[in-house]
C-alpha cells in the first residue's frame, strides 16, 4: 500500500505534537493610580505620616481583558519577594513605617512568560515629633523638667528642716520649763525640810549638815535659773557630793530595831530624809532599783521610801516588790514630782500603799511612814498571814463591784479548762480584749494575765493545804497541767515548790 507524504506527516502529528509557540508578546502593564484614604496621591512623590495605608491599581497598555491577565506587585522597602499572581490589578498596603520606598509590578497572559515591569518611588515623610529636632526639643524638656523637680524638692526638704528644727525648739523648750520645774520640786523640798526645823523649840538648832544642805540646794536653784536665763540644755541629773562633802553624821541617833530602806537617785535628797528618820529608825539609802530588791532581801525593811525618779522603770519595781512573797506586806511610799494629772492618777492607781508630792515636808514623810509600820505591825498581830493577800479594793462605783464579781466567778467556772485564756474571758464577758486590760489593771492592778494566773493559784494552794489530792491533780484542778510551768509559778508566789507547801 502506498502511503503519501500528507499521511505520514499526519501521522507523525498524531504521536509527537509539536511545542506549542505563541507569536504574542507580553503586555505592558502600566499604573492607573494610587488611593489613600479615599485621596488620589498618584501625582505626589512624598506623603505624610497619615497617607500610610495605600492602595495601587494597574492595567495594560494594550487594554487586555482582565481574566486572560495575571499581575504580581513589589514593594520595596517593605516586601522581600514578589507576591503570588493573581488576576486582580491592584494592592493593599497598611501601616507603612516612614521611610523611601520602591513600587515595582508586572503583568503576563495566563501561563506566558512576565512583561517589562514598571516601577513608582515615593516617600512617607517622618512626622514632627519623630524628627531631630524634636527629639533635641524633648530633651531640653527633660532637663529642665530634672531641674526643676530638684528644685523643688531641695526646697521642699529644706522647708522640712526648718519646720524640724522649729519644732524641735518649740518641744525643747516646753521640755525644759517641765525639765526645770521638776528640778525645782527637789532643793525646795530639801531648803524646806531644813527650814521647817526652826520652827520647833528653842532646842532645834542647824548643824553643819543642814548648813550643808542649804548651800548646795541654793547653788542647785542658782544653777538652774541660769541655765533657764541662758537657754542652755540641762541634763536629768543634779550634782551629788563630792569627796570634800562628807556629810557628819555622829551626832544623829540610831534606832536598830526599825529599818526602813530611802530609794532615790538625789543623794541630798536622800541624806535629809535619812536625817530625818534616824531620829526614830535605821535609814538604809540605795540609788538604784536593783539595789532595792537586793537590800529588801538582806535588811528585811519595816517600810520603803521610792522616789520614781531612780529609774524609768520605777512602777514595774514597785509591781516586783508587791509580787514577791519576801517584800509583798512592805508599806511602799511613792515620792515623786507628779507634774501633771496622768502621772498622779497612775501613783493612786499603782500598788503603793501611799504617796507625796515634791515639795514636801520631811517631818510629814516621817510621820506618814510611821503610820504606816504601825499598821503593818498591828496587821500581823492580828493574824498570821501564810500568803500573800490580795487588798480589798475601794469600789467607787458599783457598776466595778459587780465586774470583779462576774469576773471572779466566771474564772472559778472554767478554773480546770487549761484551754480557757484571756481571750476566752473577755469573750465570756462580751468585751473587748483592750478593754478587759485596763479594767483589771485599774481595779486590781495586775494584768488580766496575771489576774487568772494568781486565782489559779490561790485555788492551788487551797487544795494542796486540805491535803486531799496529789500534786498532779492539783495541777490538773487549776487548768495548769504543765508541771514545770505549775512548779515554777508557784515558787514565785509562795517561795516553796508545791510538794513542800503540801
Amino acid at each position: 500500500m502506498k502511503v503519501s507524504t500528507f499521511h505520514l506527516l499526519l501521522l507523525i502529528a498524531l504521536f509527537f505534537p509539536l511545542t506549542k509557540v505563541s507569536g504574542k508578546e507580553p503586555p505592558h502593564v502600566k499604573l492607573l493610580g494610587i488611593w489613600a484614604y479615599g485621596e488620589n496621591v498618584t501625582d505626589s512623590l512624598k506623603l505624610n505620616h497619615k497617607q500610610n495605608n495605600l492602595r495601587f491599581f494597574c492595567g495594560t497598555e494594550e487594554n487586555i481583558p482582565f481574566d486572560s491577565l495575571s499581575y504580581r506587585f513589589k514593594l520595596n522597602g517593605f516586601d522581600k519577594d514578589w507576591t503570588t499572581p493573581f488576576r486582580e490589578g491592584w494592592n493593599f498596603y497598611t501601616d507603612l513605617t516612614p521611610g523611601e520606598y520602591e513600587f515595582v509590578a508586572q503583568s503576563r497572559y495566563i501561563g506566558e512568560q512576565w512583561g517589562p515591569p514598571i516601577s513608582y518611588r515615593f516617600t512617607i515623610l517622618t512626622p514632627w515629633w519623630r524628627t531631630w529636632w524634636a527629639y533635641g526639643l524633648y530633651i531640653i524638656a527633660a532637663s529642665f523638667t530634672a531641674i526643676y523637680i530638684i528644685y523643688i524638692s531641695r526646697l521642699k526638704i529644706r522647708l522640712h528642716n526648718q519646720l524640724t528644727i522649729e519644732r524641735e525648739n518649740q518641744r525643747f523648750r516646753t521640755e525644759l520649763i517641765m525639765h526645770a520645774g521638776r528640778e525645782f520640786r527637789t532643793p525646795l523640798t530639801i531648803i524646806r525640810s531644813t527650814i521647817e526645823k526652826l520652827k520647833g523649840t528653842s532646842d532645834e538648832h542647824l548643824t553643819r549638815t543642814d548648813l550643808q544642805h542649804l548651800r548646795n540646794s541654793s547653788r542647785m536653784l542658782m544653777q538652774m535659773v541660769e541655765q533657764l536665763v541662758e537657754f542652755r540644755e540641762i541634763g536629768r541629773g543634779l550634782p551629788y557630793c563630792n569627796k570634800d562633802d562628807i556629810i557628819e553624821m555622829a551626832d544623829i541617833p540610831i534606832n536598830k530595831d526599825t529599818t526602813i530602806i530611802v530609794a532615790t537617785s538625789n543623794s541630798h535628797l536622800a541624806d535629809v530624809i535619812r536625817r530625818d528618820l534616824m531620829q526614830f529608825m535605821r535609814a538604809i539609802v540605795v540609788t538604784d532599783g536593783k539595789s532595792v530588791l537586793t537590800s529588801v532581801e538582806i535588811y528585811h525593811p519595816d517600810a520603803i521610801i521610792l522616789d520614781t525618779d531612780i529609774s524609768t522603770e520605777t512602777y514595774n519595781l514597785l509591781h516586783e516588790l508587791k509580787r514577791r512573797a519576801d517584800s509583798s506586806t512592805i508599806p511602799v511610799i511613792l515620792i515623786s514630782d507628779f507634774d501633771n494629772k496622768r502621772s498622779l492618777l497612775r501613783a493612786i492607781r499603782s500598788e503603793a500603799d501611799d504617796y507625796l508630792q515634791k515639795p514636801f515636808n520631811c517631818e510629814v514623810l516621817t510621820a506618814l511612814v510611821m503610820k504606816k509600820i504601825k499598821l503593818r505591825r498591828e496587821a500581823a498581830s492580828g493574824a498570821k498571814e501564810t500568803q500573800k493577800t490580795r487588798p480589798t479594793p475601794f469600789f467607787e462605783k458599783r457598776t466595778d463591784k459587780l465586774f470583779l464579781e462576774k469576773l471572779d466567778k466566771t474564772i472559778e467556772a472554767n478554773i480546770a479548762n487549761p484551754d480557757f485564756d484571756i481571750n476566752s474571758l473577755a469573750d465570756m464577758l462580751s468585751i473587748s480584749r483592750g478593754q478587759l486590760y485596763n479594767k483589771i489593771k485599774s481595779l486590781r492592778g495586775l494584768t488580766p494575765i496575771e489576774y487568772l494566773r494568781d486565782m489559779r493559784l490561790t485555788k492551788a494552794a487551797a487544795l494542796l493545804r486540805e491535803n486531799r489530792i496529789s500534786v498532779k491533780e492539783t495541777r490538773s484542778s487549776i487548768g495548769m497541767p504543765d508541771a514545770t510551768n505549775f512548779n515554777r509559778r508557784f515558787k514565785e508566789k509562795y517561795g516553796v515548790c508545791p510538794t513542800e507547801y503540801r
